[in-house]
C-alpha cells in the first residue's frame, strides 16, 4: 500500500472513530448545544486543512508556473533532524476553539481524539539560492517542516510512494513555501527534485521525470531556473 493510500485509510478511520464518539456525545446531551458537534468537527478539519505546513497544490505545468508558485527555491541537503511535535493551527484562536471543543468532548465521553498530525523539522544546509524571499542566504541553514514522523529506512517490499523525504545527507533542489513561524514546507510530492543524475527527476520513489520543461539535464535545468528567477525578480 502506498503512503497516500495508507494515509487516506488512517484518516478515514480517524474520522469514523471521531464521528462515533461525537454521536455518543449527541445522544448523551440531547442535542442541546447551539451547534451540532459534527458541524464543529467539520470546521476543525477545515481549519487543519488550511493551516498545514505547506499549500498542497497541483504540480506546475511550466517553468514560469513553478517560479510563480514558490516562495523560495534552493539547492541544499538535509543535515539533521531539528525537532518534532504536533502540528496545530498557526491561528491561536483556532487552537483555542478546537481545544475547548476537545475538552468538552473528553469530559462527556471519556475519549479525546488525536486530531493533530505529527510533524518533523529538518535542518537544510543551503548551498545555492535560486529564488530568495529575503530571509535566506547561501551557507546558512533553513528549517524544513514536514508532516509525519522522522523517515525510517524504506522496506524493500513496500510499494513505491510519491510522498518521500530525502535521507540525511542527500542533496535536492527544493521549491518551498514559507510558514508563518519562519520554517518552510513542501508544496506537495513534486516540491523537491533529484539533480545529481543524468536527468532531473522528482524525488518520489520511482524518480518520475519532470515534464514542464525540456531542460532536463541538471546543469541546463538549474541555469534555466536561475535565468527565469532573475527575470521574475528583476535582478
Amino acid at each position: 500500500m502506498t503512503y497516500r493510500g495508507s494515509h487516506f485509510l488512517k484518516r478515514a478511520a480517524l474520522m469514523l472513530l471521531v464521528m462515533g464518539v461525537v454521536a455518543v456525545g449527541i445522544l448523551a446531551q440531547g442535542c442541546s448545544n447551539e451547534e451540532d458537534p459534527v458541524v464543529t468537527l467539520q470546521k476543525n478539519m477545515e481549519i487543519y486543512n488550511r493551516n498545514t505546513t505547506a499549500r498542497w497544490i497541483p504540480a506546475p505545468e511550466t517553468m514560469e508556473e513553478l517560479l510563480d508558485t514558490a516562495d523560495v527555491i534552493v539547492i541544499g541537503s538535509l543535515s539533521s533532524v531539528a525537532g518534532a511535535g504536533i502540528q496545530k493551527s498557526y491561528n491561536e484562536a483556532d487552537n483555542k476553539r478546537i481545544d475547548e471543543w476537545l475538552d468538552t468532548l473528553e469530559s462527556e465521553t471519556g475519549t479525546r481524539p488525536a486530531l493533530y498530525p505529527p510533524y518533523t523539522s529538518y535542518l537544510v544546509d543551503v548551498e545555492t539560492v535560486i529564488l530568495d524571499d529575503g530571509a535566506i542566504s547561501a551557507g546558512y541553514p533553513i528549517v524544513l517542516k514536514t508532516l509525519g514522523k522522522p523517515s525510517a529506512p524504506k522496506d524493500p517490499d513496500q510499494s513505491p510512494s510519491l510522498l518521500t523525504v530525502p535521507n540525511l545527507g542527500e542533496t535536492r533542489l527544493f521549491t518551498l513555501a514559507r510558514n508563518p513561524d519562519g520554517t518552510y514546507g513542501l508544496y506537495g510530492w513534486w516540491s523537491h527534485f533529484v539533480i545529481d543524475g543524468d536527468r532531473v527527476t522528482y524525488s518520489d520513489d520511482l524518480r518520475t521525470p519532470i515534464g514542464f520543461t525540456d531542460k532536463v539535464k541538471p546543469e541546463d535545468f538549474i541555469n534555466a531556473l536561475e535565468d527565469a528567477a532573475a527575470i521574475k525578480t528583476g535582478s
